[in-house]
């Protein structure tokens, strides 16, 4: 997923406050490498000055100095911010995504992770199931037919053995190259999240 701006993310400070004293504070997206026009930025100066629009040389802006730390391209993944720190709104330009100091994140997803990893779990379900199901279909319009009162309880097997050994196998294949998840109708696999309490053995 490409940053946007406007986007609320995450903003670990560069300072190393010791093991565990890491301080995260939320921030706003102002710019992207998709939204940097760089001529602009080149042409801003390290003094304030008026600007005046191309169009109507009457419509003026007053500039601030140019910061330290402002570039004219932005590699990608990274963005500046507006951070709100705990006791002062301040900015941090050409911020790398990462999970390390001086770095930005994505907040976690918490309130529909459980119905998301409820849809992926039934999806990953139901696909064996339904592979499962059009291999015996296949068998029957192949001229595989069996009596009545055995046919029944055979599809049932068939469906449920195959839509198995073709879950196992994928789950292994995935194991190893993570892609072929998507066999299983989805590359994403549902996470489980022990409580706490449990963990703790409580």
């Amino acid at each position: 997923m490409q940053p946007t701006i406007d986007r609320i993310v995450h903003y670990k400070s560069k300072i190393d406050n010791g093991p565990g004293g890491d301080v995260v504070s939320p921030a706003i997206v102002i710019r992207t490498r998709a939204t940097t026009v760089p001529a602009v930025i080149e042409r801003w100066g390290p003094t304030p000055r008026t600007v005046a629009s191309a169009s109507d040389p009457t419509v003026t802006h007053e500039t601030a100095a140019r910061p330290d730390g402002v570039v004219a391209e932005l590699p990608d993944d990274t963005v500046d911010l507006i951070v709100f720190g705990l006791g002062q709104t301040f900015r941090e330009y050409a911020v790398p995504y990462g999970q390390g100091r001086g770095q930005w994140s994505y907040p976690e997803r918490r309130g529909d992770s459980m119905t998301h990893d409820y849809l992926i779990s039934l999806i990953r379900t139901g696909v064996p199931a339904g592979i499962g199901a059009l291999l015996a279909w296949l068998a029957s319009q192949a001229g595989i037919v069996l009596d009545a009162d055995s046919s029944t309880a055979l599809t049932a097997g068939v469906v449920a053995l195959t839509g198995a050994g073709y879950y196992a196998l994928v789950r292994a294949l995935e194991s190893r190259w993570p892609r072929l998840g998507v066999l299983l109708g989805t590359p994403a696999a549902p996470t489980y999240k022990v409580d706490d309490r449990e963990a703790a053995g409580q």
